[in-house]
């Protein structure tokens, strides 16, 4: 018989199949004993007390993760192998590779140094002559230089007559343990080489650490690291055995040890132990390992020799076989079992033949319920994983969308349904909503349902199911009650031609609950307890969904609230005219709106991480800072300053504090208030004026009156003879009452309620008129007058007052200026206002007096009265216009701005 064509599962007991693994694990550990033989009984395989065929010894060998390979071919010629040895090979799996086949494989074979012949190959010996080979090693050479060390162990097997039929062998790749045990043997002036050997050794999936003849640990790789926990730099070159304390829990020998010591009272602590060749293999459990979760391991151990073959050290590998000692008991168990149906089939056969046929039929039904029970634990399985599934995708995912389809696909394949999707019923609303939809891609033609359905159609199922909180199934052959009764039952069985539905309500509330809905279409099916099952829990995960999904929604709109508040926040404070700055308790800049940024003309976010004083190039804070004297106090600060620019400042300083009331920082809002502060000076010089403007209509009459009666009687007594020789005295008291008389005009000028004659009329025509006699003036003190008249809109103007504003801030710039000096009076347009300008070329006004222009009989004039400029301001208040003075060492211009559209005024 050959070996050939692929390995196709036949859905054996798998419990069997799995009972060979074991056999084969076994046959690992124990090379040397018969516990594993086969034999071939009319082209059976004969196990233990089961005959199986070739097909299922396939099987079995193809689910052993061991290199596993067999022939039934005597001449060797045609050797098969499972995957794991193929993988070793390189090969495919169950493709033939034998030295003996006719067709050479393309690889070098060398063993103990020579080219090893097809007759001394493992399997050809066992075959040829019945040997039982252990532990040969063979090196495998490739023409793409890929190179491979293995071990294998080989044995016959024979037919019922003892006659050999063929040989099985085990195969290992031992490749990573050489290297290792090369690269241990080392010195330090090792090459590159040598540290790539390392990193190998150091990436292998099995546990390995090495100690040297002092039995201090010189390698510790990172699968051992996971293992126990211990990270290598906690343990290289630790001694009296740190490596067994992750273990054991105790200091004690370990197979390094062993190899080293060679004690026997060590030996007794394994469950298992054997020496192959110096090569120590055991078995024992650690209740400490994996963080004290505890494994069944399985350990090999060799020494490391010096280049003169000395014993320098020992590496040991360890491998978890935890889960192969849960299927060994288990098997071990189910053997028990077996075993003793045989026993009692085989008292029966004794006490009567006639019960032959019952003890068969008894035995299929018992691998029936056997089967099915596997079946039934294989479905709990799908259903539970699929739980972690959908468990899983609820707690990863944050998008509703992603998460409801993930799981109707999860939960529609698991049930293998044609259709899965889920509504959310609303009762008051009477409609169905669908949340979501899987639909199985072999089903051909078939339409997604609506979005939204009217519950009119489905009444009587939907009310079945609120009433009565229970699921609802239906078939084409058997068609609910309910769904025939308002007509459904038509639409679903023979419109969407469902052949079975099963609706399974869940989360109910006031408002409706939630249905998931499978279909299937191509055949009739039921559902049994652990489907339902399934489904109950599925629809629990569901509803933690919607929940969740809900949950998310909120806080979305929780945060899009928070998010638009910032920005209104944001909005806000980036709009504020006033200089708002956030400061830590080191001063430094952390926050800083719009007007801030264009204060310093830098970009917001440039002035954080600065102190505000470093921005005026200072090395400390201004003297009286509101910020340093509250992170000092603790209080708020509100103080006017003025800043290092020369500018009047309002600035408050409010505190910020954390959850434990402790100051960490403030929040400074500055105001500058140059401008208030000198619309409060012309608040202050009006109501003066104001003051001044009563008085004078008050008494400046009553003054007049008793004046003009001296002068008329002094011009009359300078006319008689008997007082000519007075008359020089005569004209000075007269012309001194003129002056007085004068001085009481301007200052009757300054009245509040003056009455004033507006027409409109043209500003530059008035300055036409005067500019002939201010020219006059101006060149009999060797000075220029330059007018330059604007294109500006007639205005409502009283002649006689203007005339008289144009002449005083003419002959006060004239004053001003020493011979050769220019005189510029100019009009114009700007803003939506119309300016007459006077600019003069003088020295000056200094600060402290342009405070105090406008003030009644203030003047710096020696002959002045100190009532021009007061007149002047009185004139544009009159008008509703502003008067503004510039001053610098080049000279002073003063401006007055009329508006266009003047307003009505009361007193016309």
């Amino acid at each position: 018989m050959s070996m050939g064509g692929n390995v196709k599962m036949k859905g054996r007991d798998k419990l069997k199949e799995m009972s060979v693994g074991n056999l084969f694990e076994l046959e690992r550990r124990l090379p040397d004993n018969n516990f594993c033989s086969y034999k071939l009984i009319d082209d059976k395989y004969l196990l233990g007390d089961d005959s199986i065929g070739f097909e299922q010894l396939q099987n079995i060998l193809e689910i052993i993760p061991y290199g596993i390979s067999i022939t039934t071919d005597l001449s060797c010629r045609d050797i098969r192998h499972n995957s794991a040895a193929a993988k070793i090979l390189r090969i495919n799996p169950w493709e033939s590779f034998s030295l003996s086949s006719a067709i050479l494989p393309p690889v070098k074979i060398y063993s103990n140094g020579k080219r090893l012949l097809p007759e001394n190959a493992p399997m050809q010996r066992s075959a040829i002559y019945g040997e039982i080979i252990a532990d040969q090693e063979v090196e495998m050479i490739w023409e793409d230089g890929v190179r491979k060390i293995t071990k294998w162990n080989s044995r016959p097997f024979y037919d019922s007559k003892g006659e050999i039929v063929g040989v099985v062998a085990f195969c290992e790749d031992i490749s990573n343990l050489k290297t290792l045990n090369l690269l241990l043997q080392c010195d330090s002036t090792a090459c590159n080489v040598c540290r790539k050997l390392v990193d190998i050794v150091e990436f292998l999936p099995d546990a390995t650490f090495a100690v040297d003849i002092n039995k201090r640990v010189i390698f510790w790789n990172r699968a051992i690291e996971d293992m126990t926990g211990i990270n290598k730099k906690d343990i290289i070159g630790k001694s009296d055995f740190p490596y067994s304390l992750p273990f054991y829990g105790e200091k004690r020998p370990l197979l390094v040890d062993i190899i080293i010591s060679d004690k026997k009272d060590d030996i007794k602590k394994y469950n298992y132990f054997e020496r192959k060749k110096g090569i120590l293999y055991a078995e024992s459990f650690s209740k400490y390992a994996f963080n004290g979760k505890g494994a069944f391991w399985w350990g090999k151990a060799s020494p490391l020799y010096d280049n003169e073959g000395n014993i320098v050290g020992a590496i040991e590998s360890v491998r978890d076989m935890t889960e192969h000692k849960k299927i060994e008991n288990e098997l071990k168990k189910h053997r028990k079992h077996l075993e003793n149906l045989v026993q009692e089939r085989n008292k029966e056969l004794i006490i009567a033949n006639k019960q032959l046929q019952s003890e068969i039929t008894e035995r299929k039904q018992i691998e029936k319920k056997l089967e099915k029970d596997q079946e039934r634990l294989y479905e709990q399985l799908l259903f539970s994983n699929s739980l972690n599934r959908i468990a899983e995708t609820i707690i990863v995912q944050d998008d509703k969308k992603t998460i409801l389809n993930d799981m109707t696909r999860m939960l529609g394949q698991t049930l293998g349904v044609d259709r899965c999707s889920i509504f959310e019923i609303d009762i008051k609303q009477n409609l169905a909503i669908k949340m979501c939809e899987w639909m199985n891609e072999e089903v051909v033609n078939m339409v997604p349902c609506q979005d939204i359905y009217s519950l009119d159609q489905y009444s009587n199922g939907v009310r079945f199911i609120w009433n009565c909180r229970k699921w609802l199934e239906s078939h084409i052959d058997n068609k609910h009650a309910e769904l025939t009764a308002d007509g459904s039952a038509e639409i679903f069985h023979h419109q969407i031609n469902i052949q079975s539905m099963l609706c399974y309500p869940f989360s109910f509330q006031q408002s409706g609950y939630y249905l998931m809905i499978f279909s299937q279409i191509r055949y009739r099916r039921t559902w049994h307890l652990d489907e339902f099952n399934f489904i109950s829990a599925t629809a629990k995960l569901v509803e933690l969904a919607t929940q969740k999904i809900s949950i998310l929604y909120e806080r979305g709109q929780f945060l899009e609230t928070l998010r638009k508040a910032e920005e209104e926040k944001e909005l806000i404070l980036s709009n504020l005219s006033e200089l708002v700055v956030y400061h830590d308790i080191n001063m430094r800049i952390k926050w800083a709106n719009e007007a801030a940024g264009r204060f310093f003309g830098l970009a917001p976010e440039r002035l954080v991480g600065h102190r505000c004083y470093e921005l005026w190039k200072q090395v400390e804070p201004c003297d009286g800072c509101p910020v340093k004297e509250l992170l000092e106090s603790g209080q708020s600060q509100e103080k006017e300053v003025i800043g290092p620019d020369g500018k009047d400042w309002l600035v408050r300083a409010n505190p910020v504090y954390d959850g434990n009331r402790n100051v960490i920082g403030t929040v400074q809002v500055a105001l500058e208030i140059s401008h208030r502060k000198q619309l409060e000076q012309e608040i202050a010089r009006l109501d003066r004026l104001n003051l001044i403007g009563e008085m004078a209509a008050g008494i400046g009459h009553e003054i007049r009156n008793p004046m003009t009666t001296v002068r008329g009687f002094l011009q009359m007594m300078a006319e008689k003879n008997d007082c000519l020789k007075y008359k020089q005295y005569y004209d000075l008291m007269i012309e001194e009452l003129d002056r007085a008389n004068s001085i009481i005009t301007e200052y009757l000028s300054l009245a509040k309620n003056k009455c004033v004659n507006l027409k409109i009329q043209s500003l530059n025509q008035i300055l036409d008129v005067l500019y002939p006699l201010i020219q006059a003036t101006a060149m009999r003190e060797d000075k220029f007058i330059v007018l330059s008249l604007g294109d500006v809109p007639n205005l409502l103007l009283d002649e006689k007052e203007i005339r008289q504003l144009i002449l005083n801030l003419s002959r006060n710039g004239l004053e001003a200026m020493s011979p050769g000096g220019k005189l510029i009076i100019k009009t114009m347009t700007c803003s939506g206002k119309v300016a007459l300008v006077v600019q003069d070329e003088g020295s000056g006004i200094r600060p402290e007096i342009i405070k105090k222009l406008g003030t009644p009989f203030f003047t710096t004039k020696n002959n002045g009265t100190g009532l021009g400029l007061s007149v002047c301001y009185s004139i544009a208040n009159r008008h509703k216009a502003t008067l503004k003075v510039e001053s610098n060492n080049m000279g002073t211009t003063f401006s007055v701005w009329f508006n266009q559209n003047q307003p009505e005024f009361p007193h016309l």
